[in-house]
């Protein structure tokens, strides 16, 4: 249709190869044909013409002069004028209908989290070695010492482009998007090293989470690892009885353990740090055919958990003797029980702490949710929408237990970040001195139960240094 409205267009103004201007002018003469001939004031006696006789004077006289009319020219100059007046219509009536459609669609804006986030990423980071406004030869091309790249959900690589001047390493082309070492595979690692593996082969320096990929649309990063679509491992829905109608199955979902060691998950809902859980969700469920003789399940029609049980309990440290039951890979019938979480920020087993990302930027506005498709949009007062981390190599430190250092963010958001020792030593990702970053320690490193503080600079941190203290 684009194709055969483009040549209707242009045939007819091919006709004509003056501008529009001209052509209304010659259309608006042409409406006027004149009857008279015209005057010759000149000699009709000049060059090679004999003199007109008195005979010829009066066949003159008999028959009137008229200029002829050119109907194929006239219909070509109206139907070039029809053509202009309906492009120049539609035009309008298609710019009327797009902003109209812009006005009243405000969930299609960029997120303006985004948009300051990236703008903040421009400013703050150092400069690739690429020119934004420069072109470049694909044969023989190779990225200079300094460049890097961002790793962020592929929906916002044209906007690390086009507001942040960066690199992306994925974008809505889905380049580095898939596979074992894809972009998806590296939100989805569960640990650090691997991750790490898959950042340094795909070049990249900086990591942006928001709260749509880490919770909305999380199970959109599934497929692409292994393109299988089975989201169980991270999040399995269940089937229970409405509390106003015990014969009616409702659908719902809980987040597993596996969610909550993606690395998207521990860098955007716990900021990296190390999470001990206080209270856990203890959940007895059956697998059986669903719905029952006498039941009704909505649209779910086979084999599909169904929850017994559910309560809160308080988990006492090496005195948890809940009993798990865990299933197979299989939806095999039979008795299950397993610990769940209905929240994308409360762990269900403890998470440890990434030791090589350090935030350096969040957004102004708290993360508003659709944790699960039966669930309200909820707001999370402690997550905001978009975060920005860099990888460093860490400072070491000697040591037992558990350290924590306390944070304050660009948006005075405060929280602590707490690692457990490895080997007899931690490694530390935030510098407590010379931080070129809005989001700053405010005070040292404390190694918990102990009287032994630690100061980290700049340097210790970026290079990987040890540290005594």
């Amino acid at each position: 249709m684009v194709i055969l409205s483009a040549i209707c267009i242009a045939e007819p103004i091919g006709w004509k190869q003056d501008t529009i201007v001209q052509y209304f002018a010659a259309i608006t003469s042409r409406f006027s044909i004149s009857t008279v001939s015209p005057i010759n004031t000149g000699d009709n006696n000049s060059g090679n013409n004999p003199p007109a006789t008195k005979k010829d004077k009066k066949k003159e006289t008999k028959r009137p002069v008229k200029n002829p009319v050119n109907y194929s020219g006239t219909l070509k100059d109206l139907t070039v004028l029809v053509i202009v007046i309906l492009t120049i219509g539609l035009i309008a009536f298609s710019l009327y209908q797009d902003i109209q459609y812009g006005f009243s669609t405000p969930q299609h804006e960029i997120s303006p989290d985004w948009v300051e986030s990236l703008s903040w990423l421009e400013t703050n980071t150092p400069q690739t070695g690429i020119g934004y406004f420069t072109s470049y030869e694909a044969r023989g091309f190779s990225y200079p010492p300094e460049s890097y790249g961002i790793m962020a959900v592929w929906d916002a690589g044209h906007w690390i482009t086009f507001f942040a001047h960066r690199i992306p390493i994925t974008n809505p082309f889905q380049d580095n998007l898939g596979g074992r070492s894809g972009t998806a595979a590296y939100f989805l690692s569960q640990n650090e090293s691997q991750a790490d593996e898959i950042l340094h082969s795909l070049g990249g320096k900086y990591v942006i989470t928001s709260s749509d990929m880490a919770i909305d649309t999380f199970t959109n990063l599934v497929p692409w690892p292994s393109g299988s679509v089975d989201i169980s491992p991270y999040i399995k829905w269940f089937m229970v009885r409405d509390s106003n109608n015990p014969s009616s199955l409702q659908k719902i979902h809980r987040y597993d353990e596996a969610y909550f060691r993606t690395m998207v998950a521990r860098l955007h809902n716990f900021d990296g740090s190390m999470q001990i859980p206080k209270t856990e969700t203890y959940v007895q469920y059956v697998i059986r055919q669903v719905p029952a003789a006498g039941e009704t399940a909505g649209d779910v029609n086979g084999y599909a958990r169904v929850i017994t049980s559910e309560q809160e309990q308080i988990i006492s440290p090496g005195h948890n003797d809940t009993q798990i039951v865990s299933e197979g890979k299989d939806l095999t019938p039979g008795n299950y029980a397993n610990i769940f979480s209905d929240l994308p920020n409360q762990t269900v087993q403890e998470i440890p702490a990434l030791k090589h990302y350090r935030l350096i930027h969040e957004s102004p506005n708290n993360a508003s949710v659709k944790i699960f498709p039966e669930s309200d949009t909820i707001a999370l007062p402690d997550i905001k929408y978009v975060k920005i981390f860099e990888y460093v190599k860490g400072a070491h430190i000697s040591g037992d237990g558990i350290i924590e250092l306390p944070l304050v963010t660009n948006t005075g958001r405060t929280f602590v970040y707490q690692q457990g020792s490895e080997t007899g030593k931690f490694v530390v990702p935030y510098s407590t001195q010379d931080s070129p970053y809005d989001v700053r320690a405010t005070g040292p490193y404390h190694i918990v139960g102990t009287s032994r503080y630690i100061t980290v600079t700049e340097k210790d941190v970026t290079g990987g240094n040890r540290v005594s203290g």
